[in-house]
């Protein structure tokens, strides 16, 4: 029983597949944050 909890060839692909998920959870972050700060520069503009 104790065996079925090793990791065998899968946890290598699990850890590939969190670093993709996490670079992509970064990178939609950074959109994200990228358009934030469009939006509040346009806001500013219309002040004007």
């Amino acid at each position: 029983m104790k065996d079925d909890f090793k990791p065998k060839n899968g946890a290598k692909a699990n850890n590939e597949g969190v670093d993709v998920t996490h670079d992509q959870v970064m990178r939609s972050y950074q959109i994200a944050s990228d358009e934030q700060k469009i939006a509040e520069q346009n806001k500013e503009e219309k002040k004007d």
